[in-house]
């Protein structure tokens, strides 16, 4: 099982407000750096998602597309890592991830939870 990680996630450096596409995927994180930041900034995360990868993107409306809820924003400083965990079951085939902060922050996104995995 444990070689099968690989051919159960997808990784996209620096994924962030591209078009992804989701095929097979229920789920993502989306790993957050946070090289520069002056106190009290924050970062906050949107999802949009569209049936094509060049079409018009539309906000995600389920208040469950956070694990745990819906996405908040978090207070940042320096040297701070985030994981944020999202729910993806019920966008469309393409989405996009888009974090809103002055803080400098460098991403990835790691789709998992293939629909279809190895037992």
């Amino acid at each position: 099982m444990k070689r099968e990680l690989y051919n159960n996630v997808k990784l996209i450096p620096g994924g962030t407000a591209v078009a992804i596409d989701r095929s097979g995927f229920l789920s993502a994180i989306v790993a957050a750096s946070v090289t520069t930041a002056a106190d009290g900034q924050k970062v906050a995360f949107s999802v949009t998602h569209c049936d094509t990868q060049d079409g018009e993107f539309v906000a995600v409306d389920d208040d469950h597309i956070g694990i745990d809820g819906p996405l908040r924003e978090a207070a940042v400083k320096t040297g701070d890592m985030l994981n944020v965990d999202i729910d993806l079951l019920g966008c469309k085939q393409y989405i996009k991830i888009t974090p809103t902060t002055e803080a400098t922050v460098v991403y990835a996104v790691v789709l998992g939870d293939p629909a279809q995995a190895p037992v």
